[in-house]
This record gives structure tokens, C-alpha cells and sequence, in this order.
């Protein structure tokens, strides 16, 4: 089997490899994959996840100020 090229480190790697997204596009290595590629998934994952926390913390409080005036 050919060798492939990780698109993050440059190192040679064996088998299918993993997708790089959203680091850059293409194949990485496990190694990569592991330490780079996946806590860059969580972060995504977690930024998300707080913004859209925050967003609904602001509509809940909305809704009860505007309960408070009725």
C-alpha cells in the first residue's frame, strides 16, 4: 500500500488516515488526528454549545422581565 502524507505534520502514514476538518482539508495521520484535529473539534463543539446556552439564558430572562410587567 502507498504511503500518504499527513497534511498537518507532513509525516508519511499507512491505511485510509483521517479527515483533517476543520484544521485544513485533506488526510492526517493518527497522531494528528488524536492531538490536534479532535480538541479542535470539542473547542468548536463547546463554543457552540456556550453561545447557544447564552442566547437562550437571555430569552428566558426576557420572557420573566416582561412576566413581571403584566
Amino acid at each position: 500500500m502507498k504511503k500518504k502524507k499527513c497534511i498537518i505534520c507532513s509525516e508519511e502514514f499507512d491505511g485510509p488516515g483521517h479527515n483533517a476538518d476543520p484544521i485544513d482539508t485533506g488526510r492526517c495521520c493518527a497522531i494528528c488526528n488524536s492531538q490536534v484535529v479532535s480538541p479542535m473539534r470539542v473547542k468548536i463543539f463547546i463554543e457552540q454549545f456556550e453561545s447557544s446556552y447564552k442566547e437562550r439564558r437571555w430569552y428566558d430572562k426576557f420572557l420573566n422581565d416582561e412576566d413581571k410587567e403584566r
